[in-house]
């Protein structure tokens, strides 16, 4: 997209001279842009609003806000949407929501609840329970009517207040008080909430999006979702560069289409118009980017329009990276779950593979059992592992897998001739956070071993 506004930068106008921001830059830019959309007054409202309907993370106390206006921004942008069109869809998207609720009430649920709390209250304080899980109850009664009448209960808690239960001698006086609780989604002022905070979201994200756009062009910037869009409304509206790409591109081939956004494939759309010829080559169990933007449905639908106008390649079915057992296992774990989940045939699953096995003895797939070795005095059951018991037991099978009698063979990479005993550098620890990676690294170095790591950076 670049080279491309670069040589018709005349036609684009802008300057040939692109300068592009990073990702992190520009992440900085839009967090710059969304702080100076919102003012004091707003910033209260909106923050009210996400108290009482959940959008703060309990552990951090982070607001949601701020994560929820970067998301519609993002997806304006993967879109080619105009900020003057945020509004509209802001409320598309709160009707269709609200559509899913009950018809609102016109009973006064505020009120009913309050006078049924007090009433709960005062008979369990007669009727002798001094159960726990009583006590508990009536001081969750207690706090809610508190904030009930302070006008700040949070949804969740009317939620939590239809399923809570005083001990059994007292659950007939609960009783008025569930009834009222669990018709939360009836409440109008729940909708009304929904509603302003959500046409808030999008009003934020449009302020937004115009004024990152006049950051970026008062410093002379793009960013990487800038070059896609122009590149996008110069093959689009410009004739001259049509005709240019029709008499230059033979061959046009898109790789990893599943990984696709709306905006990429509109461009892929006008590029394949001027192309003698087009190869797509996708496959929509491989995608990934979600957090991109990208999205499965789009190479699902052009499948489905190309079945119907004209026939698919075949797919590519052999797998001569692994194993003939790692790829049966493949084959049975995933034809019936891609079937399941994306209604894929099973040809459109199945691999073959086209190695062969490096030794008819060695098992293609072993599992560690890590156990704290330590049980529970009250139930008899293993006590769970801590991370650092974790680690520590995977660095011990480690250890034990390499000392072993029965050597592991592997295929030497550089002759698929040969093969040899396994080495530490044929061994890879996968972790799910950065965190748990220098764990293990350090488990292992305490051993003995050479561990490389990647570091921030």
């Amino acid at each position: 997209c670049g080279q491309l506004l670069q040589r018709f930068a005349f036609e684009a106008g802008i300057s040939p001279r692109i300068e592009i921001l990073s990702e992190e830059d520009a992440a900085s830019l839009l967090v710059q842009a969304i702080e100076t959309a919102i003012d004091f007054d707003t910033l209260n409202q909106l923050q009210r609003l996400a108290d009482i309907l959940g959008q703060k993370n309990a552990q951090t106390f982070e607001y949601s806000w701020k994560k929820q206006v970067r998301g519609l921004l993002d997806a304006a942008r993967a879109n080619d949407f105009s900020p003057a069109s945020l509004a509209d869809m802001g409320r598309l998207s709160v009707d269709e929501l609200l559509a899913f609720l009950p018809a609102p009430t016109t009973d006064n649920l505020d009120e009913q609840l309050d006078a049924a709390i007090k009433s709960a209250i005062d008979r369990i304080s007669k009727n002798g329970d001094e159960t726990k899980t009583t006590a508990d109850y009536v001081e969750l009664l207690q706090d809610t009517l508190r904030a009930l009448e302070a006008r700040r209960l949070p949804w969740s808690d009317w939620i939590k207040l239809g399923k809570k239960q005083p001990g059994k001698k007292s659950q007939a006086e609960a009783v008025a008080v569930t009834a009222l609780a669990v018709r939360v989604e009836t409440h109008p002022q729940l909708r009304e909430h929904i509603r302003d905070y959500t046409m808030l979201l999008f009003s934020m994200a449009q302020i937004s999006l115009t004024e990152f756009q006049r950051l970026k062009e008062e410093r002379g910037l793009l960013d990487f979702s800038d070059l896609e869009q122009r590149a996008f409304h110069l093959l689009r509206d410009q004739a001259h560069v049509r005709e240019t790409f029709g008499r230059e591109l033979d061959l046009l081939v898109v790789d990893e289409f599943q990984d696709t956004s709306p905006l990429q494939l509109a461009l892929f759309m006008q590029l394949a118009a001027l192309a003698r010829e087009t190869v797509w080559v996708g496959d929509v169990k491989q995608a990934i980017y979600g957090f991109r933007n990208s999205d499965p449905e789009l190479i699902k639908a052009i499948v489905d329009q190309v079945r119907k106008v004209g026939t698919l390649a075949e797919p590519l079915a052999k797998s001569w990276r692994s194993t003939p057992e790692l790829v049966r296992l493949a084959s049975a774990l995933f034809v019936p779950a891609f079937g399941k989940s994306l209604n894929l045939p099973a040809k459109e699953v199945q691999l073959e593979a086209q190695r062969a096995s490096i030794s008819a003895s060695q098992p293609s797939l072993e599992f560690f059992e890590l156990s704290s070795g330590q049980f529970n005095k009250g139930n008899g059951a293993l006590r769970k592992l801590t991370n650092d018991q974790r680690a520590a037991t995977l660095a011990d099978g480690i250890v034990q897998l390499l000392g072993r009698g029965e050597t592991l063979i592997v295929q030497n990479r550089q002759n698929r001739e040969q093969f040899r005993p396994v080495e530490l550098r044929d061994i890879a620890v996968l972790c799910r956070t950065n965190q748990a990676a220098a764990t293990v690294a350090e488990k292992l170095t305490q051993r003995g071993y050479a561990v490389t790591l990647s570091q921030d950076g």
